[in-house]
């Protein structure tokens, strides 16, 4: 069965299968689905996107954490919760070396297929941004390069260490946000990244195309945290001269403006950097 499901029918399907037992000790199956994970050629043509990978690799490794934490005797032998298995050590290698094959896969849309076939998979905004490219070089159909000028500036305040996304318990915003931060460093030329600091203070994060999401994190986790403020990184950009195409704030909640409000410093900035299409 393994050999003939897609990569991303077989990332999608790993939790059920450890839920059914196949995914533990030396059983055959367990170096099928390792292979498969480890194949390049395969991910090439998949398109598969890193934060769905990344969902796959939280999901499975926490198989067993998501059980009641008063149960019954009935609900144990009911549901063998007693008998769920652990995360299976090269299963959680092979995802996390897949995690980093899938920021750096380069394509080319095979030519049988054509545009037509490739915009058929995508959004309206994506079949947009890829009609702006002449040739069409994709990184995972999601990743598409844009030619823009991003700053990203990321909130590593506890709650986005410790909190959960919606829908996605196994995944702390922290992760999804610099998972994002991460996307766009690897697709774009430029991108500057900053982190609120302590003291209003916004710190600038080295993130180079050869990072991985786990060095990334722990380069955040050394930034002691501050309030956020989303018309700073714009007043940022503006008092350092940095031209900037998109601004991006990566939070988990709503934030009440500063002392300036963003669509003024936006405004403010445009004017200083002759720049009226900055976002």
């Amino acid at each position: 069965m393994i050999p003939f499901l897609s990569l991303p029918d077989l990332v999608g399907n790993l939790k059920r299968l450890a839920r059914l037992r196949l995914l533990k000790g030396n059983q055959p199956i367990v170096s099928k689905v390792v292979d498969a994970l480890n194949n390049q050629a395969t991910l090439a043509d998949s398109n598969l996107h890193p934060a769905q990978v990344l969902l796959a690799l939280r999901n499975y490794e926490n198989i067993n954490k998501n059980i009641p934490l008063v149960i019954t005797i009935e609900q144990i032998v009911s549901t063998n919760i007693a008998m769920l298995p652990q995360p299976h050590v090269k299963v959680v290698h092979a995802l996390n070396h897949l995690l980093t094959s899938s920021f750096k896969v380069r394509h080319q849309v095979p030519a049988r297929y054509g545009a037509m076939a490739v915009l058929a998979t995508m959004s309206p905004e994506h079949q947009a941004m890829l009609l702006t490219f002449v040739s069409v070089d994709i990184s995972r159909l999601l990743l598409v390069p844009t030619g823009m000028r991003y700053l990203v500036a990321v909130d590593v305040r506890s709650q986005m260490v410790h909190g959960k996304c919606w829908q996605c318990s196994n995944v702390t915003p922290a992760q999804a946000a610099i998972l994002q931060a991460l996307c766009l460093v690897k697709a774009e030329r430029d991108v500057t990244v900053l982190a609120f600091g302590a003291d209003e203070v916004l710190t600038p994060v080295t993130l180079d195309k050869e990072i991985t999401l786990q060095q990334a994190l722990d380069r955040f986790k050394e930034i002691p945290n501050g309030p956020v403020d989303l018309a700073q990184p714009i007043l940022w950009a503006k008092k350092n001269r940095k031209p900037v195409d998109v601004f991006v704030v990566l939070t988990d909640n709503q934030v009440k403006p500063g002392k300036v409000k963003p669509a003024v410093a936006i405004q403010q900035y445009r004017s200083a950097l002759h720049l009226p299409n900055t976002k």
